[in-house]
């Protein structure tokens, strides 16, 4: 079973991306395709490999990050709203 925290993060409750994040990924994708016309193909085999591993780190950086804010906002609500360290009523 996903966590509720997956849940939301999963069903896109995240803002999208910008204009400047799209720009950049615009970027990204011309500069990897200058790099890929000039290598050969272990260099290709390994600039692919660079490039999924690039986007599967920033897919979960990004997950973990939204998963931190997440638990933050909880905890600050506990603080809030009880007396004493939200930890030690857990």
């Amino acid at each position: 079973m996903k966590s509720i925290i997956k849940e939301l993060y999963d069903r896109g409750l995240y803002p999208e991306d910008t204009e400047e994040i799209k720009e950049i990924e615009s970027y990204i994708s011309r500069h990897t395709n200058t790099l890929r016309d000039k290598l050969d193909g272990d260099g290709k085999d390994v600039l692919e490999k660079l490039v999924d591993n690039f986007y599967e780190y920033c897919s979960l950086s990004s997950y973990e990050t939204f998963r931190f804010a997440v638990k933050l906002g909880a905890s600050l609500i506990l603080e809030l709203t009880t007396e004493g360290d939200p930890d030690e009523q857990i």
